[in-house]
């Protein structure tokens, strides 16, 4: 999905059938979890953003496309887990559709426009990649600086001690998604004698 994401759409050709397998594939990761679906549906979006893949779309495609969608919550007891593992459909299904619709304006119906409850599937993943290392971070600090007594130097300490860990996770995550702008950039590519330092 990353890699299909990041290629202009003008290299995202596919034959037909590529389109039909996505919408029709079982198994993991389409049936995996709540987020299964929207998985595929911005998978299949990607797809059809390039035209030729749009007009070649089939009737099991469109038909795909022309359902309402769904909004789906991860089964846990951790609100926060449970919203950050949801998957929505409907507005990837209406986009899908309207791209569609461009090239064969009469191949399906839109549905109407609702707005999503969560973020984007990506910016979900960001954000549980993120929940996941602060959790890791601040429950490997706190073993570190438990004394085992509870007084309120000690406590002051515990505290200290996971508030750097956090401090030190946040600089680092700063620094990770900033090598990755550079690495995105035109710059970097372009320029033999600046993409060796940045590396």
């Amino acid at each position: 999905l990353d890699v299909v994401a990041e290629c202009p759409p003008e290299e995202r050709p596919v034959a037909p059938w590529v389109l039909k397998g996505v919408i029709k594939a079982k198994g993991a990761p389409w049936q995996s979890g709540a987020q299964g679906e929207e998985v595929r549906a911005t998978l299949l979006l990607q797809l059809l953003r390039t035209p030729s893949n749009a007009a070649a779309a089939c009737p099991e495609v469109c038909q795909y496309l022309s359902q309402p969608g769904l909004k789906r919550k991860e089964d846990t007891a951790w609100p926060l887990k449970a919203y950050l593992l949801s998957g929505e459909t409907h507005d990837l299904l209406r986009k899908g559709a309207r791209l569609v619709a461009k090239q064969r304006p009469d191949a399906l119906e839109l549905q109407s426009r609702r707005e999503r409850d969560t973020p984007s599937l990506p910016i979900k993943r960001d954000l549980r990649n993120l929940w996941t290392t602060v959790l890791l971070s601040a429950g490997w600090s706190a073993m570190r600086h438990f004394s085992g007594v509870y007084t309120l130097q000690a406590t002051v300490q515990l505290v200290w001690g996971v508030a750097g860990a956090l401090a030190g996770t946040t600089v680092l995550e700063v620094l990770w998604r900033l090598e990755e702008l550079v690495i995105e950039s035109e710059w970097y590519w372009e320029d033999g004698y600046g993409s060796v330092p940045a590396s």
